[in-house]
């Protein structure tokens, strides 16, 4: 690779190049242990599937917008070329929510999440293509001046990639370089959860346990190959969950002896253990069970969790896609004032209540204008709309605040009604 890579750059002036591949650190070690599971898996289990679908799910949800400052002056780049790249058709093969959830989907499991950056003969970006994770891995090209960058090989096309032609995005590692899977680090935990599954699944295949036992006397005169018959028949007519109920007809004199009990204390401790297996996994993504529908939280508290979901879970998630955007899409001349930004406040947008309440707030604290709030919910704007409101016993225009210094010293004061 590094004879691949020196030939790139043959002709010019820092042509002497080295490159390595990514250490992936000391985070980088899969566990190991006969309950260990890897990455194709990691979705059969079904909390860790629930898990990773919500968390996809609801960072794609977030609307994705490019903005401008200039001065004190904040303007959404709708015209800009990348702006409906980013926001609605990254490709012709997916809408933005697709490519977003698969993304996170490849950085929850794999630890790292590749789109490779179509650009056209201008060099600006007219299309992203997710590349597979097990089969994209960066390494450090290190140049003769001292410089260094991050390139990409696809394994199965063995296509060489420069960094800025790549949207990475990498989980926690102790190289920022390179993101470690959690599903890796962690498989010993989510192989208990397999293992655990597994055993529940059989627990129940037979209506939790053996029901009772069949006795014969001495004087039927059974054969070995006969018992094994009858076992067999009279498991495959009374046997499973859906069959245990019916009532059994025996020959030969046999007799049926139910147990006390169709789960020993052992399957309940089992039962009870994996719950605990559950809430690591959990804790592992960071999402509160309520986020799953899972447990019994109050309001108040279901609201507490899910803030910190949003902050523990989509904020992180917002700003890295942010600056890997940032670094690789923009002009040069457009690098310090425009940026890329997650709406995240989008993701109450089906609770009514707490949105009214956040836009009469911000609307009578000066913080936003009517038409910039009808804006946010799709409305078209209306006359007088882009008034500045304060509060002032009663909210009044900013446009007005001269009247009603005036009104006042004059002791006339008057209602903006009166205008």
């Amino acid at each position: 690779m590094a004879n691949f890579i020196s030939r790139l750059f043959s002709g010019k002036e820092d042509s002497k190049v080295s490159s390595r591949a990514i250490d992936m650190g000391s985070f980088g070690v899969p566990s190991i242990g006969p309950m260990a599971i890897d990455t194709s898996g990691a979705l059969k289990i079904d909390i860790v599937y629930a898990v990773i679908k919500v968390i996809a799910e609801s960072f794609a949800a977030l609307p994705t917008k490019i903005y401008s400052r200039k001065g004190e002056k904040i303007t959404i780049e709708r015209d800009h070329d990348q702006y409906n790249l980013l926001k609605a058709n990254p490709s012709r093969l997916y809408t933005s929510y697709s490519f977003k959830r698969s993304m996170a989907t490849n950085l929850m499991i794999f630890g790292n999440a590749y789109a490779k950056i179509i650009r056209n003969n201008n060099g600006r970006p007219i299309s992203y293509r997710i590349l597979d994770s097990k089969n994209t891995m960066p390494f450090l090209v290190e140049y003769s001046n001292g410089e260094e960058d991050l390139w990409f090989k696809e394994w199965d096309s063995d296509e060489i990639i420069r960094g800025e032609d790549m949207i990475h995005w990498a989980d926690l590692s102790s190289d920022p370089c390179f993101g470690v899977s959690r599903i890796t680090n962690h498989s010993e935990l989510l192989g208990m959860s397999k293992a655990s599954l597994d055993y529940r699944n059989k627990l129940y295949s037979n209506g939790l346990k053996i029901g009772g036992t069949v006795s014969y006397p001495t004087e039927a005169n059974i054969t070995n190959d006969q018992l094994r018959e009858l076992r067999a028949s009279f498991q495959a007519i009374y046997g499973g969950v859906q069959e245990g109920t019916k009532i059994a007809f025996l020959s030969n004199g046999g007799k049926f002896e139910a147990t006390k009990s169709s789960m020993n204390f052992a399957d309940l401790q089992h039962i009870q253990s994996e719950q605990f297996t559950r809430e690591s996994i959990l804790a592992l993504f960071l999402t509160p069970a309520g986020k799953l529908g899972m447990g019994d939280s109050k309001y108040n508290n279901l609201e507490s969790m899910l803030t910190d979901f949003d902050k523990n879970v989509l904020t992180p998630l917002c700003v890295s896609w942010e600056q890997e955007h940032n670094r690789k899409i923009f002009r040069p001349s457009e690098t310090k004032t425009h940026y890329v930004k997650c709406i995240i406040d989008a993701i109450s947008r089906a609770d009514l209540d707490t949105r009214s309440q956040y836009f009469d707030r911000a609307i009578k604290g000066g913080q936003l204008t009517i038409n910039e709030v009808r804006r946010m919910n799709d409305l078209n704007p209306v006359e007088g709309g882009d008034e500045i409101y304060i509060p002032v016993n009663n909210v009044w225009p900013m446009s007005k605040m001269d009247t009603y210094i005036e009104s006042v010293a004059n002791g006339t004061k008057k209602s903006t009604t009166d205008e």
